[in-house]
């Protein structure tokens, strides 16, 4: 059914990119031609198809965005309906628009908080709460082109706390070799179930997800966990949708410090903790 949905969605990507601007297009007609060529989607599918389409279009009338010219290649998607029967849907690849680049200034909030223990006791309690990506299982749900909810499922499992570490590096012990004092670990922490919910509305947000976190002794020598605040960064794609995953977001590195027993300034809050 995710595959279905991720075909929907290109299909309604070309047809956007095909018209003559974003104010011609009819989100509600493109959306319903788009779904009456699947055989069946659940509501949550559908749902997801609406919301993208809709940021597509609320992101081309922002940007003043506008087709150029088309490159005659076209290519076919082919999936497997529901009920066995395959579906092809056909669009043209590789569309220039007038506008080749965009700036977007924005300001991003960094935390970095005393976690009140020493570098290699936190840095272990870090790594035990936020376990490494099951990489070999990942591939297996790709492999086996598994449903979105088993990979749900299979996320949660790896991340008991809401993330899981998708790369790490001890950059302290680099930098003694060139007798840089300090200790310093780096890291990116995030979860692709959570990523997903952002991806759906603009591919762009995994410039900041996973999230990059380090664990470092300061100039003082004490313990310091840093990171860039999850909703300034993800503010600045100015859709609704994404900024509450980011600030969902803070919500989650907050609860992740409390069970590290970090204590967590009173500033930090901004709303209710949630697991």
């Amino acid at each position: 059914m995710q595959e279905e949905e991720s075909i929907l969605l290109r299909f309604i990507n070309a047809r956007i990119d095909e018209t003559g601007g974003p104010e011609d297009v009819d989100i509600n007609e493109l959306v319903e031609h788009a779904i009456s060529l699947a055989d069946e989607l659940a509501p949550t599918h559908i749902r997801a198809v609406r919301e993208s389409a809709a940021s597509r279009v609320k992101w081309r009338r922002r940007t003043g965005y506008t087709v150029r010219r088309k490159i005659n290649r076209d290519w076919k998607d082919t999936y497997e309906g529901p009920r066995g029967r395959c579906h092809e849907l056909e669009r043209s690849e590789h569309r220039m628009s007038d506008q080749t680049f965009t700036s977007v200034p924005h300001q991003v909030v960094r935390w970095s908080i005393d976690t009140g223990a020493f570098f290699a006791d936190f840095r272990a309690r870090y790594e035990a709460a936020v376990p490494v990506l099951d990489t070999k299982r990942m591939e297996r749900l790709r492999a086996d082109r598994a449903d979105w909810d088993t990979v749900l499922r299979a996320a949660a499992e790896n991340a008991p706390h809401g993330f899981m570490r998708f790369w790490s590096t001890d950059v302290g012990g680099t930098m003694q070799l060139a007798g840089d004092a300090g200790d310093c670990s780096s890291y990116l922490m995030g979860n692709h179930a959570i990523a997903e919910r952002m991806y759906r509305h603009d591919p762009a947000v995994m410039l900041y997800a996973p999230l990059r976190a380090a664990i470092h002794r300061d100039e003082l020598g004490i313990t310091r966990f840093s990171i860039d605040q999850p909703s300034t960064r993800f503010s600045s794609f100015d859709t609704p949708e994404i900024t509450a995953v980011g600030e969902e977001l803070d919500r989650k590195v907050i609860h992740l410090l409390q069970v590290l027993d970090v204590p967590v300034p009173d500033t930090l809050f901004a709303g209710p903790v949630n697991q």
